[in-house]
C-alpha cells in the first residue's frame, strides 16, 4: 500500500489478527467481524495517524477489496504471503 509504511502494515495485521481472533469450527474457517472497518480504523489511530491519513488509507483499501476488517486482514496476509506487499 503507499499510505502506510511495511511497519504499519504488520501492525495493522497483527492487530487484526489478535482482534478478529481466526479459528476454525467445524473444518470451515471463521472469526469475529462485526463486517465493518471499526477495528481498522481503532488500530489506525493507535498508530497514530490523523484523520486524512485514515481517510486515504479507507480509500486505498476499498480500491483492493478491504470493506470490512476480515477483508483487510486477509487481503494484508495473502499480500504478505506472495511476497508482494506492498505491492
Amino acid at each position: 500500500m503507499k499510505t502506510l509504511t511495511a511497519r504499519q502494515m504488520k501492525a495493522l495485521a497483527e492487530g487484526l489478527t489478535e482482534a478478529l481472533n481466526p479459528r476454525e469450527e467445524d473444518g470451515e474457517p471463521t472469526w469475529d467481524c462485526e463486517h465493518d472497518r471499526s477495528m481498522t480504523v481503532r488500530l489506525l489511530g493507535d498508530l497514530g495517524l490523523t484523520f486524512e491519513h485514515i481517510e486515504a488509507v479507507l480509500k486505498e483499501l476499498d480500491d483492493l477489496g478491504g470493506h470490512c476488517d476480515c477483508e483487510v486482514m486477509l487481503n494484508i496476509l495473502c499480500r504478505q504471503e506472495s511476497q508482494a506487499w506492498p505491492p
